[in-house]
């Protein structure tokens, strides 16, 4: 059985815990309304022309450090203008708002001061939406029985601001349609101009972003068209790289020394190029590129992958996570 959002709060706990462990066949339409519900409630608000979104659905399991919050600030310092959704981890370690916070970025910071952010630094955070009082009872449940629920589709695409573009990891492989014709749908009625999902995966591992650890698939969405492309990094020389080489910390303040460490220069080959190739793809949308085809769209990514590392190694990426951190203070 379906509800809509205000029914969920008058569940009790064994109705409310049926209804999330059965939610996975789930279909866009699904989706649709209940992000049209959140939205009655809590109209995306206008920052700006141009703005994007990285952030992924998450249900992967693999506890890899912060890719997209690292790559947000990569992409920031080249440019692109971001407006990073977030919320705070379910089953993993540190979701984006846990590492957040531990880097003393105050989610909870004025929204003038998220504004002079955007303005000066490109990047503005916020915690989803759908963290709002309508869903409280869904997270505290998925939380007690550490579960995923309905949630890792709809808060992704819940952004507090009103969007131009979005990059968007997808964790699962039964995932990636449904979210295709989410987003399709989006684009068509001109809530977003452009999309790209990313889901990458092998015999033993999912992720929800591209990594050095496996091969990905990409989905470039626009108003006329859908493009899908094979990704290989070794492709673009980028070294292969195992999973255990992009693990996470056990706890926020660690990992949020691997960023501080990352954008310094000072982490190791498979987390920079990791965080880089996502920045890449951040990139790529900020500036409306399309490609013809699998190889116009190597060649792009890598020149914005190229791109992220002079950031990093220029020191611009470290003085906008700095200037962040400090504005937010």
């Amino acid at each position: 059985m379906k509800y809509s959002l205000n029914q969920l709060k008058n569940l009790n706990e064994d109705e409310l815990l049926a209804f999330v462990s059965s939610w996975q066949d789930f279909r866009s339409d699904h989706i649709l309304a209940l992000l049209a519900e959140l939205e009655e409630v809590s109209p995306p608000i206008y920052l700006g022309d141009g703005l994007l979104d990285c952030c992924g659905t998450g249900g992967d399991k693999t506890n890899t450090f912060n890719i997209s919050t690292t790559a947000s600030f990569i992409a920031a310092s080249a440019g692109a203008k971001i407006c990073k959704n977030g919320g705070r981890s379910t089953t993993s370690t540190t979701g984006s708002v846990d590492v957040l916070n531990a880097l003393g970025l105050n989610l909870s910071a004025k929204l003038e001061t998220k504004q002079i952010g955007l303005e000066k630094y490109g990047l503005a955070f916020y915690s989803s939406a759908v963290s709002a009082d309508l869903l409280a009872p869904v997270k505290q449940i998925c939380r007690k029985h550490k579960i995923t629920s309905f949630l890792s589709l709809l808060a992704p695409l819940a952004s507090p601001a009103q969007l131009e573009g979005q990059v968007l990891g997808i964790g699962q492989t039964k995932w990636l349609n449904t979210l295709k014709e989410t987003q399709k749908n989006l684009i068509e009625n001109h809530k977003r101009k452009s999309a790209l999902l990313i889901h990458s995966c092998s015999q033993s591992v999912q992720l929800d972003e591209l990594s050095t650890a496996t091969k990905s698939k990409v989905i470039e969405i626009y108003q006329d068209r859908v493009n899908e492309f094979d990704f290989d990094p070794e492709h673009i020389g980028v070294k292969k790289s195992k999973l255990s080489d992009l693990l996470g910390a056990n706890d926020h303040k660690a990992n949020a020394q691997i960023i501080i460490d990352l954008v310094s220069g000072n982490a190791n080959s498979a987390k920079t190029s990791s965080a880089c190739l996502n920045s890449a793809a951040l990139i790529y949308l900020s500036k409306q590129e399309r490609s013809q085809s699998q190889e116009e769209f190597y060649k792009k990514i890598k020149t914005y992958y190229e791109l992220s590392l002079e950031m990093i190694d220029s020191g611009k990426a470290k003085n906008l996570l700095n200037g962040l951190i400090e504005l937010y203070h």
